[in-house]
């Protein structure tokens, strides 16, 4: 039987209408994203602590795999360079504020004028001073997202103290020099067998470059803030003489206040077995002392001061993320520096890991926390300074104090000298 003209126009705009909809589904449907792999490099934690914040992360972006490589610190900075010079690198890695001048021609900032999350109004909200001195950029470019931020402090050993009946901790540079005498003994040939405090050493003594800079920035030291500026010697010739004829006090032997030798350990593996009273280190010192000894009766007190001078200086170190400007995944891993800005991301990470916090509300919220207080307290007032390369910074100090001890040249012509020769390396950086 034929169909009539009205049934086939019926079936013609019935198929025309299915062809559509096959049409519209086609065209709009929901792609579900390829996945991915992000890799992670960082020397400082455990895989446990950043790896803390991966779920979260993974349950918005289902499609994104998250791979954390932890390397080791000594030779962090070469497995860096030899992975960027193969083209290898990872798509996300960590540093210290003090080595953004040295990467930062392979980091890719987030534009704080034109992003739609975070502007420097936010960042100087959530984020202490150091972190815009250390990480933004002409007030529009920010590195990277920072998640702690540690200080310099002293460690003390309470049952020492307790030997001894000193009840309280010093806060001051002159009581520790008044409890010299009674807790340095010597064995029978004259040689350290117990120190009040490690000090006065370049190479046996962990930070010992920061340390350094901390007591010359107590004496009135003024250090390069930004990349316009050198190292000033005339400015800084007193205040250098000063930092270095104190520091090193403590490891001449013909100095009453004695107390500390190149001959000796580690500082902090001679403290984790009660070899020395008291040591300067940064909170991340803590698992490695706890590791050597998890007995040890410590406590931590913030970074000792002169009782006379006005200039109350913590040394901090911001430890952040940053982004690889090369990665071929820089959507995903800019989103993923974004996540760790959060409030959540960072409180599970200080939660995991113990390390100071970098927002100033964990800031506020862990402030009375009993053996991170010496840390967090200090933060909102710590300070740091430009290095445009900070290994090259912390090697020159360390043969400034090692020249000072040894007396190969007077203050003024060693200061000069380190001085002069910061200042040619940052006109004239070596090429990779």
């Amino acid at each position: 039987m034929a169909l009539t003209q009205q049934q086939k126009k019926i079936i013609t705009y019935f198929f025309g209408f299915i062809l559509l909809i096959i049409f519209i589904a086609v065209v709009f449907r929901t792609r579900t994203p390829k996945p991915i792999t992000l890799q992670i490099w960082g020397f400082l934690d455990d895989t446990n602590g950043i790896v803390s914040v991966f779920p979260q992360f993974q349950s918005l972006y289902p499609n994104i795999y998250l791979n954390f490589v932890l390397k080791d610190s000594k030779t962090y900075h070469e497995d860096l360079k030899m992975a960027f010079l193969k083209n290898k690198a990872p798509d996300i890695f960590m540093l210290t504020g003090t080595m953004i001048p040295k990467y930062q021609d392979k980091i890719a900032f987030i534009d704080l004028k034109n992003d739609k999350t975070l502007n420097l109004k936010t960042i100087q909200e959530i984020y202490p001073d150091i972190v815009l001195q250390e990480l933004v950029i002409d007030n529009r470019e920010l590195m990277g997202i920072p998640f702690s931020v540690d200080t310099l402090a002293l460690f003390y050993n309470k049952d020492i103290f307790n030997h001894y009946n000193i009840p309280f901790p010093p806060k001051t540079w002159e009581e520790i020099i008044s409890l010299i005498p009674q807790f340095r003994i010597f064995d029978k040939n004259q040689n350290l067998r117990q120190s009040a405090i490690a000090l006065g050493t370049e190479n046996n003594i962990n930070w010992s470059s920061d340390i350094f800079t901390t007591i010359a920035l107590q004496f009135g030291a003024k250090l390069p803030l930004d990349s316009n500026s050198f190292f000033d010697f005339y400015n800084n010739r007193g205040s250098f003489e000063n930092a270095l004829d104190f520091y090193t006090q403590f490891s001449q032997r013909q100095n009453q206040n004695y107390t500390w030798d190149e001959e000796k350990a580690n500082s902090l593996i001679n403290f984790a077995y009660g070899k020395v009273a008291m040591v300067l280190g940064y909170e991340r010192a803590i698992p490695l002392i706890t590791s050597q000894n998890p007995q040890l009766n410590f406590g931590v007190v913030p970074f000792p001061s002169f009782k006379n001078r006005p200039n109350v200086n913590f040394y901090g170190s911001t430890i952040l993320f940053v982004v690889n400007k090369n990665s071929p995944h820089l959507k995903e891993s800019l989103a993923f520096l974004k996540y760790l800005s959060s409030a959540n991301a960072s409180e599970k990470y200080f939660l995991s890991t113990q390390h100071p916090p970098a927002r100033r509300d964990l800031i506020q919220k862990y402030l009375n926390d009993p053996l991170l207080n010496a840390f967090i307290s200090q933060i909102l007032a710590s300070k740091s300074y430009y290095q445009f390369d900070s290994e090259a910074i912390q090697n020159a100090f360390k043969e400034m104090i090692f020249n000072a001890r040894k007396k190969n040249f007077p203050n003024y012509e060693n200061i000069s000298r380190t001085f002069n020769t910061l200042n040619y390396l940052w006109r004239n950086p070596p090429s990779d």
